[in-house]
């Protein structure tokens, strides 16, 4: 940011300078304006280094579904960086994870990659923010059902009636550097996962998180030039809250704070070293050939004061004083041309010195690149394995806890399925038991009905036997009656008949009204009965 001023002071310089600074200014145009890999959330690119992350105290949650987002070091090109307090935000979504913004050192600047809401943490430069922000992923909460659940080892929610906590002990690395890469930096490369997380789709910071940061950049007790890395406010219970109980002040920070103006002037130092040594070297010499030139004058002026000496002698030895001029004169002489030679010998060392500069400086560059990548290769392998021994344990935590819900869940099912199934015996058995009194009631009823018919057919046929016998009884008393009431007729008309015979005349006289009263009535009587009153037989 500073590129203009540094193209200015080097202009004092010799023409080589000047060709070296059109260079530099191009180079460092060209570095700002073509964007890096991480261009989408790229808003800022700075030439100074940010100051170290303050400590402070992370205050209270003021309710269930706010998520912590550390604070931050942003910069404006009229006051430098300036603090951004940590604060609790609600989420937009629920669900969403905030990544936070970091700033990385790639191409001879100090990028800032801002954050953004997404379903889980990305890649933020390895930064330790603190409070479950150790460099990696989130260690402060999840989501879970719709509820947040908060960790109470890194989160401030105690005593205020959280429902969803649990305790989980949180490792973090003590460094509080707050930039990624370059000198002194963090190093730490997003792994593949990260880096497809970062080309999906994400919910940038809400309004009242911008507005936060605009409130942040108009105190100007916020700017590191006046509070030298120890903000008043560094963290604020809700966005925008910069009085009250819930502000927090900074308890201390890293050893190494420099304000925004000795952090310039360094870096500015550092890229005039590396770009204009041969400059340098040219102004010494020409401060020499100046140390030189001023000499001259010297000598001069000094004959007047030599004069009345050389007149004394000429008054007593006059051939003496021309051998004194022509002396002076190849004095001169001789050091003009030493002074030429040694300003030629400097500027021979001057060049092979910034050749064996510049032939260091690549050497070590190449070292350091190497050693650079070597440490970024075993950082990453270190990161990976971390990495990868953590997703472990958390899949093994996570199918415990799945194998947990699930055996709970088969429980509850089966108790369900138990109370279900007594529910459905007790009614069947119910309905059993009513439909079988049913049954009963109607075979009793069907068993009474029968009984009755048959008692009703029983009775019926006993009445019908015994009219029957009652019947055959009457007719074998009247075929009895009638029998005897022949055979009584029979022997009464024996007996008339004997009684007629010895009779005879009179009874001749007597018997003929009798005998046709008494011939046909009887036989027309006791013939028919024995007909009809005759039973069968059985």
């Amino acid at each position: 940011m500073r590129i203009l001023n540094i193209s200015r002071r080097l202009r004092s310089f010799g023409s080589l300078s000047r060709l070296l600074a059109i260079s530099l200014f191009a180079i460092l145009f060209t570095m700002v304006a073509i964007p890096s890999t991480a261009s989408a959330g790229v808003v800022l690119s700075v030439t100074i280094a940010p100051p170290a992350l303050p400590i402070y105290t992370q205050p209270l949650c003021p309710g269930e579904g706010y998520i912590w987002t550390p604070g931050y070091w942003s910069y404006v090109d009229d006051g430098g960086y300036f603090w951004v307090p940590g604060t609790w935000v609600e989420a937009p979504e629920v669900g969403l994870l905030w990544t936070p913004g970091y700033w990385g050192w790639a191409n001879g600047a100090y990028l800032w990659n801002a954050g953004y809401w997404g379903p889980q943490v990305g890649f933020y430069g390895g930064i330790n923010y603190g409070f479950g922000y150790v460099g990696v992923g989130y260690a402060g909460g999840y989501w879970q059902g719709g509820s947040f659940f908060y960790n109470t080892t890194v989160s401030n929610v105690r005593g205020a009636g959280f429902r969803n906590v649990y305790s989980k002990t949180v490792v973090a690395h003590g460094s509080h550097v707050s930039f990624n890469g370059g000198r002194g930096g963090v190093i730490a490369r997003p792994t593949a996962a990260q880096e497809r997380f970062a080309h999906e789709n994400h919910t940038p910071a809400t309004a009242m998180q911008r507005e936060h940061e605009t409130a942040a950049r108009g105190d100007h007790n916020q700017f590191a030039s006046v509070n030298h890395g120890h903000p008043a406010i560094a963290a604020s219970a809700r966005p925008g809250e910069f009085k009250g109980a819930g502000v927090a002040a900074a308890r201390g920070a890293a050893a190494h704070h420099e304000t925004a103006k000795e952090s310039e002037a360094k870096t500015r130092t550092r890229t005039e070293a590396k770009t204009s040594a041969k400059a340098r070297s040219e102004e010494k010499s020409a401060a020499r050939e100046s140390k030189s030139a001023e000499a001259k004058p010297a000598a001069h002026t000094a004959k007047p004061a030599a004069k009345p000496r050389t007149e004394k002698a000429e008054s007593t030895s006059p051939k003496e004083s021309k051998p004194a001029k022509s002396t002076e004169k190849a004095e001169e002489k001789s050091a003009a041309k030493t002074q030429e030679k040694s300003a030629e010998a400097e500027r021979k060392s001057a060049a092979k010195a910034q050749q064996k500069s510049a032939e260091a400086e690549q050497k070590s560059q190449a070292r350091a690149q190497q050693k650079s990548a070597e440490a970024e290769q075993k950082s990453q392998a270190r990161a990976q394995q971390k990495s990868a021994e953590a997703e472990q344990k958390s899949q093994a935590k996570a199918q415990q806890k799945s194998a947990e819900a699930e055996q709970k869940s088969q429980a509850k099912a089966q108790q369900k399925s138990a109370e279900a199934e007594q529910k459905s015996q007790a009614r069947a058995q119910q309905k059993s038991a009513e439909a079988e009194q049913k049954s009963q009631a109607k075979a009793q009823a069907k068993a009474q009905q029968k009984s009755a018919e048959a008692e009703q057919k029983s009775q019926a046929k006993a009445q019908q036997k015994s009219a029957e016998a009652e019947q055959k009884s009457q007719a074998k008393a009247q075929q009895k009656s009638a029998q005897a009431e022949e055979k009584s007729e029979a022997k009464a008309e024996q007996k008339s008949q004997t009684e007629a015979k010895a009779e005879k005349p009179t009874a001749m006289h007597q018997s003929r009204p009798a005998t046709t009263h008494q011939s046909k009535p009887p036989a027309e009587h006791e013939s028919a009965p024995h007909a009809e009153a005759k039973p069968p037989k059985g």
